[in-house]
């Protein structure tokens, strides 16, 4: 009997073992139905700029499948060595963890396949060597994406984001075609060139033994690959490639000039205009081994000194250490400029508030049918239809004297 007791004892405590099992295993299944749960898949698409398949991991968002509701789309530009799906995929859990958190909108996350042969990272640039992938980016992929998803094709429902490589292709690529995006994160990417000169000690450290090769290390490989995308040369075998650097550590003038003609500082001041039509995410580690926290300094001086508003910070991390820590950062900062300008709605004259001047030019630019400039063509356009008609007239009207209504971030 004292045997039988034990056995049903232990029986017992087995069941109620059990059901606790069970109780976790239910309630961790009803916290996921509760939650909900984005999908995440790998597809594939033709891309005429760069004539092959091109990969793509796409994220979206839960219940996407049982609705007709139309989204925004980040677009997540992978950083050097990489591709559409090695590294980065933690955005796709982080992104999941913030929205049942009630801290994201729903939204579409894409990740292109940057990678090209044979220095592993196009840099999100046309080249001769790698092909036409800004094209393959601006054009074929958001065509795509808008084409094939419920994506809300608008600029201001539309980011780019990216890491070290992407980091840089985001910046430049997002100031260049303001037209397609209304946020810009850019993560440890190098954004002012004039500072790469501050790697040629480490190529050259790595190019000890008297001859300049991919293979040398790090930064030997970075400088090749960059070069494939800034300064290629098909007649240059068998790196096909001219470097902006000789062998005594001292920049080829002639070869730097091509470099340049893709530096997003430059590309800044040369767009000063449309700076303000954009939303600035940046940040970097204060141990990067590239140096690029010097590159978001300088970048967030220069936003800084165009009273330009952005989000900025340098981290106690070097260049890949903090990549999924800093995902909520950037994803909350794009979440915020979701269908909302960074200018003041209606201020064509860019003085901060909207008076009876900036009806008057909009109606001369109504009457004309001809913008005042680039800036006036956006902030003009009240009803976010991509023109300027009588409907923006009445609508900016209503705005006069109102400063309650509108946001001034500039």
């Amino acid at each position: 009997m004292i045997i039988l007791i034990g056995n049903m004892k232990d029986l017992f405590v087995q069941i109620i073992h059990s059901m606790k099992n069970f109780t976790k295993i239910l309630t961790a299944l009803t916290l996921n139905i509760l939650l909900g749960q984005s999908s995440v898949e790998v597809n594939y698409f033709y891309s005429e700029s760069l004539d092959v398949q091109c990969g793509y991991t796409i994220q979206l968002p839960d219940g996407y499948d049982n609705s007709d509701e139309h989204y925004p789309v980040l677009y997540f530009l992978h950083g050097f060595g990489a591709n559409h799906t090695l590294f980065y995929g933690e955005i796709h859990a982080v992104y999941d963890s913030l929205s049942n958190a009630g801290q994201l909108d729903d939204v579409i996350i894409v990740r292109p396949d940057g990678s090209a042969s044979p220095y592993l990272g196009s840099f999100y640039t046309s080249s001769d060597l790698y092909g036409n992938f800004e094209e393959y980016i601006i054009y074929d992929l958001i065509n795509h994406i808008d084409g094939t998803y419920r994506s809300i094709d608008h600029r201001l429902y539309r980011g780019i984001s990216g890491h070290s490589m992407g980091g840089y292709g985001s910046m430049k690529l997002g100031i260049k075609h303001y037209d397609k995006f209304g946020a810009i994160s850019s993560q440890s990417g190098a954004l002012v060139f004039d500072n790469l000169t501050d790697l040629i000690p480490d190529l050259m450290n790595e190019t000890w033994w008297g001859f300049f090769l991919p293979t040398n290390g790090p930064v030997s490989l970075f400088m090749f690959g960059a070069s494939g995308a800034f300064s290629p040369n098909l007649n240059s075998i068998p790196w096909y490639v001219d470097l902006p650097v000789n062998y005594d550590g001292e920049l080829i003038d002639s070869v730097y000039a091509h470099w340049i003609e893709h530096d997003p500082i430059r590309i800044a001041l040369d767009s000063v205009a449309i700076l303000p039509l954009l939303e600035y995410y940046i940040d970097c580690g204060n141990a990067d081994a590239y140096y690029f926290d010097e590159h978001a300094d300088d970048f967030h001086e220069f936003l800084d000194s165009l009273n330009i508003e952005h989000e900025f910070h340098i981290y106690d991390g070097d260049h890949f250490s903090q990549i999924n820590s800093r995902f909520p950062y950037s994803l909350l900062h794009h979440n915020e400029s979701w269908g909302v300008p960074s200018y003041v709605l209606g201020d064509l004259n860019e003085n901060g508030t909207v008076t009876q001047l900036d009806v008057m030019s909009e109606i001369q630019t109504i009457m004309n049918n001809e913008f005042f400039d680039i800036f006036s063509s956006y902030s003009g356009d009240m009803d976010f239809n991509d023109e300027i008609d009588v409907i923006d007239l009445l609508l900016l009207n209503d705005e006069i004297g109102d400063l309650n209504s509108v946001s001034y971030s500039y």
